[in-house]
């Protein structure tokens, strides 16, 4: 990406979130005149100090209000007994590493012969219908397959990570009302420890 400018900023529909809008250029490896327009989520790190979490080329979930709402800052992370003592809260903060320069925005997640599982939990039981998965940078390599689990009764199929996919992994499904969620990662062979930034949770607006 390249000749990124003039940007402003804006709410999500439901005001929950904050947008940066801006410029690039149409064709990075013949950059003129002609632009295109990005748009990258806003947040805040724990010091203060605002953070766009782009720029992005890929797709993203949409701005929350639109056609699902953002609920991540209503779940907590965690992972499972082969992780303990891992700082997981980093994956439910808002904001993700878009390159090496932000690796501290990612956290590390070891696996148990060749799984990682992350849980998911709310108070209160939402109509959940997504999920973003933001491997850290260069480690969607890592992950050959993603599993989920919603409450005791909903199970999703395995969703194979197929070359050539890019971050985020975005996952939907029918629409399940779940206090958790139970993600499992299996790493490819030789893999025993990969990287997570962030993972969002997405639900079905009223």
């Amino acid at each position: 990406m390249s000749g990124t400018g003039h940007h402003s900023f804006t709410y999500s529909p439901d005001g929950t979130q904050i947008w940066a809008v801006y410029h690039s250029h149409t064709y990075p490896a013949d950059p003129s005149g002609n632009r295109k327009v990005n748009m990258d989520r806003v947040g805040f790190t724990a010091d203060g100090k605002m953070f766009i979490s782009g720029p992005t080329t890929s797709a993203q979930p949409m701005p929350s209000g639109l056609s699902t709402a953002d609920v991540t800052g209503r779940f907590q992370a965690g992972f499972g007994a082969q992780a303990e003592g891992t700082d997981s809260a980093l994956l439910t903060d808002g904001l993700f590493s878009v390159s090496s320069r932000h690796a501290w925005l990612e956290t590390e997640a070891p696996a148990e012969e060749g799984i990682v599982k992350i849980t998911l939990s709310s108070q209160d039981a939402l109509p959940v219908c997504g999920i973003a998965i933001y491997p850290g940078v260069e480690c969607l390599g890592d992950i050959s397959s993603v599993g989920l689990r919603l409450g005791q009764k909903a199970s999703s199929e395995e969703f194979v990570v197929e070359e050539g996919m890019t971050s985020p992994l975005l996952l939907y499904f029918d629409t399940c009302e779940t206090d958790t969620i139970e993600i499992t990662l299996s790493l490819r062979e030789g893999q025993s420890v990969t990287r997570l930034s962030e993972i969002s949770v997405l639900s079905e607006m009223n």
